[in-house]
């Protein structure tokens, strides 16, 4: 089946086609139908009809799909944008294709889980990319660090845990190669090896370069870490034959090395890449200065720096990691945006309750839970931080995907600055 899906406007109409095949739904193209320039509003209506049915003619849809009528109160747009829709409609029974409809509340339900939504919401919720060379990731991502520490290790209940994820817009997948004393991802490539067609519907994020003394390796005395570029293709093949893929969409290096060899690390990290084994790389915990410098020995790019960030730990603000991450267009990724929990439980200092007060006041104004609000706070800096979620509560994962809904205003983003920090702004 193949859907050719149309936003339809008379200056800009969108166009995407879709195909449904056994993995899942893949993206054919994706245009616009610009028709500004045109003269007349008939002259418009027939670019539009032209274009579509180029198009038509080109990938043989199946279906074609478009929103319902909806009520405006600018009267002669409502207008032009019925026409448009009629022209779409003509075309559409012309060529002897199925119609599918759906009204703006079911796109926004579809998308957001919430009919009610606005637009800003809709965007922040349709993906993000770590950099402006890669392809999509969903706007906050899930963590298998904790997998291990679950009563719920069978494939059926892992199962359960990816498709309350997915259901609730969350695609990327966060691991580390040590992750669970090794065997995390094992775990989860159990459920990729059953059902393959998942791999088509997630980011894989992984992590090398951390050697833990661990009985597979009686030869290790002791950890260390370890960035040369024969560990980091041996690691990331091992994590490979775990899933059961051929690929990951990121690879990290897990954290920095005093003893690093750039240049090495480097050649590691590019062998991936040109091999296929990874889509993209970047980095986890390092500095501004440690992020650059490997940079400097690279044609490719790092695409993120995944960094510990939250109201409990506001150091990579102040200390440049940010800021590197803006300069470089790198989306930075937050583990433990929530401070492991310690946000979320009885404070035991002064800022903790003073910091859990302010949550409290601020939830009820926004009509959200403190952990969505402790995202959404992440969510609204510039660098558009993407944080990893942890919990082994499918419960809990519906409701922190809610966080992308929640517009912080600058003025509350400042006063849970301020209480974090301890200290007001000058």
């Amino acid at each position: 089946m193949i859907v050719i899906g149309i936003d339809p406007g008379s200056i800009v109409t969108g166009i995407g086609i879709v195909q449904q095949t056994q993995m899942g739904l893949r993206l054919v193209t994706q245009c616009e139908i610009r028709t500004r320039a045109y003269r007349t509003f008939n002259d418009k209506l027939k670019k539009i009809y032209d274009e579509i049915l180029k198009l038509v003619a080109l990938y043989s849809p199946t279906h074609i799909s478009l929103e319902t009528i909806f009520f405006s109160n600018n009267v002669q747009s409502a207008l032009k944008l019925g026409h448009v829709r009629g022209c779409v409609l003509a075309l559409a029974i012309s060529q002897n294709l199925n119609i599918l409809e759906y009204s703006p509340k079911q796109v926004k339900r579809i998308i957001t889980g919430n009919g009610n939504a606005s637009k800003e919401q809709v965007a922040y919720m349709v993906r993000i990319k770590l950099h402006p060379s890669t392809s999509e990731f969903s706007r906050i991502a899930y963590g298998w660090w904790r997998l291990l520490s679950s009563d719920a290790l069978s494939t059926k209940n892992i199962e359960k845990r990816i498709n309350t994820c997915l259901e609730n817009n969350i695609t990327t997948f966060d691991h580390a190669d040590i992750y669970g004393s090794y065997q995390c991802e094992a775990y989860f490539g159990r459920v990729l090896k059953q059902i393959p067609s998942l791999r088509n519907q997630i980011e894989l994020v992984t992590k090398s370069g951390i050697k833990l003394v661990h009985p597979d390796f009686p030869e290790r005395k002791r950890k260390i870490y370890d960035l040369h570029s024969t560990h980091i293709v041996q690691s990331l093949e091992a994590s490979l034959r775990k899933f059961g893929t051929d690929y990951v969409d990121v690879l990290l290096i897990h954290r920095p090395n005093p003893l690093c060899d750039f240049e090495d690390c480097a050649k590691g990290l590019t062998s991936v890449v040109e091999t296929g084994k990874a889509k993209y790389v970047g980095v986890s915990n390092f500095s501004a200065w440690e992020f650059e410098t490997l940079q400097s020995f690279l044609s490719i790019q790092l695409v993120t720096n995944q960094l510990e960030i939250s109201l409990c730990n506001l150091k990579s603000f102040t200390d440049g990691s940010l800021h590197k991450c803006i300069e470089r267009r790198a989306t930075p990724m937050a583990w433990s945006p929530l401070g492991g929990g310690k946000m979320l439980l009885e404070p035991y200092d002064e800022l903790g309750r003073k910091r859990l007060d302010m949550l409290v006041m601020l939830s009820r104004k926004y009509e959200c839970n403190i952990t969505q609000l402790a995202l959404a706070w992440l969510l609204l800096h510039p660098a558009n931080i993407l944080p990893i979620i942890g919990t082994n509560q499918t419960r809990r994962i519906a409701e922190a995907s809610y966080a992308v809904q929640i517009k912080l205003g600058e003025e509350d983003w400042f006063e849970l600055w301020e209480v974090s920090t301890g200290a007001r702004i000058p």
